[in-house]
Order: C-alpha cells, then sequence, then structure tokens
C-alpha cells in the first residue's frame, strides 16, 4: 500500500485511454497544495516509519503535512519504539541520502519523533555543517578509510559518527545498541567518542604522544573528528599524522639491537617505539644522531 495520497496517482497505459490520470485518493489535489497526507486514519498505525517518510518528504519538496496527518503523527509516534533498530536505520540512511539531512533532522526534532525512537536521542543546527561535510565528503589520500571492512557506505557511516559524537558516550551507545549497530560501527563509534573527549588535549600532543593515541584506532573515526572540528591546529595535527608521522620508520631494526648483544625479546619493541619518538618529536633528525641516541638509551637501560 502506498504511504501517501501524492504517491498513489497513476497512468493507464491501455489502448485508448493511455496517459489517463487515475487519482482514487485525491493525490494530485494534495500534489496542487504541496501537502504530504496519509490515506487513512491508521497509516502510522499499521507502519509507524511513514512518519519518518512523511518528514523526508516533506522536506525534500519544500511541502507541508497535512494538519490532520500531523495530529495523527503526535498520537502514533510512541509507536516508533516497537519498531526494530534495523528499520530505524534503513530510514535513517536513506535520510542521510538527501540533499539536506539537518533539515529533516532538524523536522523530526520539532516533532518529537526522534526521542520516540530512543529518549536520548536529539538534534542540534549547531552539528549541520560537520554532518553535510560528513555526507557529501570523499575523502581521497592521505586518507584510506576504503579498508574499514564492515561499516557499509562510509558517508553513511561518517553521518552517524559525527552525529552520535556529539552526545554523551552513554547517550550514543545506547542509541548504537538500539540501532543494531554492527560491531565494526560500535568499535569506530567508541573510537570516535574517546577522540571528541581528548579533542584539546590533542590540540597541544607532541607528534609521538598523538601518534600513540590515534594509531591504532578506526581511521573513520580521526575522519570523523576532522568533520567535527574547524580548530585549525587539530586539523594540521590530524594532517601531519596522516602524511608523516605514521609513515616515519626508524634506521634501526631487530637486526641492529642484535648486533649489538641485546637478545630478542619485549625489549626491543620498547627500545624501537622509544627510537621512533624521539624521532618524531625532533630530538633524532639524521641516522649518525639516531645511533647515537640508541647507544646512550642503551647504557641507560
Amino acid at each position: 500500500r502506498r504511504d501517501f495520497t501524492i504517491n498513489t496517482l497513476a497512468l493507464r497505459l491501455d489502448g485508448s485511454h493511455f496517459g489517463e490520470l487515475q487519482d482514487y485518493w485525491g493525490g494530485l489535489n494534495d500534489l496542487k497544495k504541496k501537502q504530504v497526507k496519509v490515506l487513512h486514519s491508521l497509516s502510522f498505525v499499521d507502519d509507524p516509519t511513514r512518519m519518518l517518510r512523511a518528514v523526508r518528504f516533506e522536506q525534500r519538496f519544500g511541502f507541508n503535512i497535512e494538519e490532520r496527518t500531523l495530529q495523527l503523527m503526535r498520537e502514533a509516534r510512541e509507536n516508533l519504539k516497537q519498531i526494530s533498530g534495523d528499520r530505524i536505520r534503513h530510514e535513517f540512511n536513506l535520510i542521510f541520502q538527501e540533499a539536506d539531512p539537518p533539515k529533516v533532522l532538524k523536522r523530526l526534532m520539532e516533532l518529537n519523533l526522534l526521542s520516540a525512537v530512543e529518549p536520548n536521542l536529539v538534534w542540534k543546527d549547531d552539528w549541520a555543517d560537520a554532518l553535510k561535510k560528513a555526507v557529501t565528503g570523499s575523502p581521497a589520500k592521505p586518507w584510506d578509510l576504503t579498508v574499514q571492512a564492515g561499516l557499509g557506505d562510509l558517508n553513511i557511516a561518517s553521518a552517524y559518527l559525527v552525529w552520535f559524537a556529539n552526545l554523551s558516550a552513554e547517550a550514543a551507545l545506547a542509541i548504537a545498541k538500539r540501532l543494531h549497530f554492527s560491531n565494526p560501527m560500535l568499535g569506530a563509534l567508541k573510537a570516535s567518542l574517546a577522540l571528541q573527549t581528548k579533542s584539546q588535549q590533542l590540540e597541544s600532543m607532541p607528534p609521538s604522544q598523538f601518534t600513540d593515541t590515534v594509531q591504532n584506532l578506526p581511521e573513520i573515526a580521526l575522519y570523523t573528528l576532522d568533520c567535527l572540528h574547524e580548530n585549525q591546529i587539530i586539523k594540521q595535527q590530524i594532517q601531519n599524522y596522516l602524511t608523516i608521522w605514521r609513515e616515519l620508520e626508524s634506521f634501526t631494526t631487530g637486526e641492529t639491537l642484535k648486533a649489538k648483544g641485546i637478545p630478542p625479546g619485549p625489549r626491543y619493541a620498547a627500545i624501537l617505539k622509544e627510537l621512533k619518538n624521539a624521532k618524531l618529536d625532533g630530538k633524532i633528525s639524521s641516522q649518525q644522531q639516531e645511533f647515537e641516541y640508541l647507544d646512550q638509551l642503551l647504557l641507560d637501560l
């Protein structure tokens, strides 16, 4: 069954009636009035996700939801609580593919439909620019997001992360559970939340500490942070990590340490990390300096 009267218009394709408009629900009149109207009073009871689609179409076409339809939405919105997370997530995915997703989310917020999905789910206009960047961005090198297995469409995944990273960790994780996030998405969300809470510290971190903080996180979490912030210092830190810091290699290898008489073991990793950190932080700028630093390091151990 069609959702709204404007979806019910049909053209006949048979013989002499070819091209005749069939309009049994007054859809043409509603189209002229630029209004979204349901077919019957139990429409949102039959399928509560129609409320989300009504708002999406309203905002896409610049229409208004018909007054009686609005009243039916108010009466039925609590039914969204009974809808599976997969179906709700599908509707949000479609919203993120609209020309102006923040406008749709703002309207859902006005109609209290977000809180009907999950009590802590909110939208604020201040988040619009970051969300638009997430849904329209096409991150090229030095980003390497194509390897983020299990996240699906990267623009949609980024949109969720940008949106939910603005919430408290408790609220964001509750909503993620409600929407049945996959394990990779849940991991990316946790990483995004962690970076968001550390954003001020990230700004002043030396290269070694910044690298140590982000290197084992899903890269999409770092991309989320980049979308969320206009702070040029943080953006430069991110770019330095992507283009310089994570690629940095030491001249020293395990063979070097073995040649110096150090038996293989956990000390190798600690020594090599110390050397890389020193190089990242500018304490070492040449092979000779690195070997001198290594000799001093071995004396201190």
